[in-house]
């Protein structure tokens, strides 16, 4: 009976592990981010929360320092506090 028993929990654990993950939830940028002309309503959320996905340039700016001078069309760039919270965000 022990294998009809672990038969049961076996099933339990493997459904549970394909759940989703819990945690903050992301926010994924594409190229077309910065095509629309305003920068994407990122203002208040932690830098570990937003990710630049493929095609999107993004610039993280710390406290301090200064966003590059150059343009680029598309590039985000997000300037964050000593904490990681973003402050502003501009495509240039």
């Amino acid at each position: 009976m022990p294998l009809a028993r672990a038969l049961p929990v076996s099933l339990i654990l493997l459904i549970a592990a394909c759940a989703a993950p819990s945690g903050p939830p992301r926010l994924t940028l594409g190229p077309e981010t910065c095509n629309t002309g305003a920068p994407p309503a990122v203002t208040g959320m932690n830098v570990g929360e937003v990710f630049a996905g493929a095609g999107q340039r993004m610039i993280i700016v710390p406290p301090g320092t200064n966003a590059p001078a150059d343009h680029r069309p598309g590039r985000l760039v997000v300037f964050v506090d000593d904490k990681g919270w973003i402050q502003r965000a501009e495509c240039r």
